[in-house]
């Protein structure tokens, strides 16, 4: 609980359900957003997991308690001349969310990150224990995540950052490169999620 390192009981989990037949790994609990990656099952298909997405919803206290994601994915099923049918995860992408309450822990509402702007954070509950608590803050902690792990796999995954104030394309479109503010991320991953380059 409350780490952002994923367990090795959780990966040696998710594996198994991906060689037992998973097309799709969703996980939870930690509170916190954990990494996501694509995993080759034993009959070696690629499964998408994602360890933890954080809390949608919730009146916990820290930062990165605050901070989840809703995952899209297209899910697409063939079915083969001999009546077998497979499913594919298709364009994972992520899209981060920031808890928002007022002082008291009143008024909670969840919103994307990329409709949560500067003011919000002045109004946050938690900033009377972390006044520091700001969009850079929020960004920090879903960004960290996504760059710590990589193997050889295209994860193809988008993360969208974008403050509302800015009209910018979506967040990295189809692995391209996409400026953001000081960041330049490269949704065109060797692996866990994606890279950063400065």
């Amino acid at each position: 609980e409350n780490s952002h390192a994923i367990a090795d009981p959780q990966r040696t989990l998710a594996q198994n359900l991906a060689d037992w037949g998973a097309d799709l790994i969703i996980g939870t609990h930690p509170h916190v957003l954990q990494n996501a990656q694509w995993l080759t099952a034993a009959d070696g298909r690629q499964v998408f997991t994602a360890y933890s997405l954080g809390n949608f919803i919730s009146t916990q206290e820290k930062p990165n308690q605050l901070v989840g994601a809703i995952l899209s994915v297209q899910l697409e099923k063939t079915t083969e001349p001999d009546g077998t049918v497979r499913c594919s995860v298709l364009s994972p992408r992520l899209l981060p969310t920031v808890t928002h309450y007022d002082a008291g822990k009143s008024n909670v509402r969840t919103y994307l990150f990329r409709d949560y702007t500067e003011a919000l954070t002045k109004a946050h509950g938690v900033r009377q224990a972390y006044p520091d608590f700001s969009l850079e803050m929020i960004q920090s902690i879903a960004l960290e995540l996504y760059i710590l792990h990589t193997d050889h796999h295209e994860a193809r995954l988008n993360i969208d950052l974008r403050y509302s104030v800015h009209k910018d394309p979506p967040f990295c479109p189809k692995g391209g490169l996409q400026q953001y503010k000081n960041i330049q991320v490269s949704c065109k991953n060797s692996g866990s999620i994606f890279s950063r380059a400065m």
